[in-house]
């Protein structure tokens, strides 16, 4: 029975700190002109009310992102290099299979590639790839 009597006591003083802790006295009066007036600190001269009110719970601190979450540019870079040179040895590889390329015009008809533009094509792509496909970006 006396333990139960402590804990509750103990728990009244922590309840009584945390409320005392979130109010914050403020006081109220009238100056000679009829305006009402609030502030912390009671007026100079006359008569004030006091108020107890409850301030706002702190808000809280952004955390800096972490490490982690940052976008590595390295990382970005090289993800970038490994899909232009996916997409230039997917190129040179349809420039390079037998049979008619067609390409599509403007106004959705399709057009046979010539031979100077297939070997043009081919061209591109193997530049394409000599630049973005080395070991150090992983392509």
């Amino acid at each position: 029975m006396r333990m139960r009597m402590l804990l509750v006591l103990a728990l009244a003083l922590v309840a009584a700190g945390a409320l005392a802790q979130g109010a914050t006295k403020v006081y109220k009066w009238t100056d000679k002109d009829g305006r009402v007036h609030y502030s912390q600190t009671p007026p100079p001269e006359g008569e004030a009310k006091e108020m107890n009110v409850r301030s706002a719970p702190p808000t809280p601190v952004a955390k800096p992102e972490s490490e982690e979450a940052k976008p590595d540019p390295e990382a970005e870079r090289k993800a970038g290099f490994k899909r232009n040179c996916d997409a230039a040895r997917a190129n040179l590889a349809q420039f390079q299979q037998p049979g008619q390329l067609m390409t599509p015009k403007p106004d959705g008809t399709m057009t046979p590639v010539s031979d100077a533009e297939r070997q043009a094509g081919v061209a591109q792509a193997q530049k394409d790839i000599a630049y973005y496909c080395t070991p150090e970006t992983g392509g």
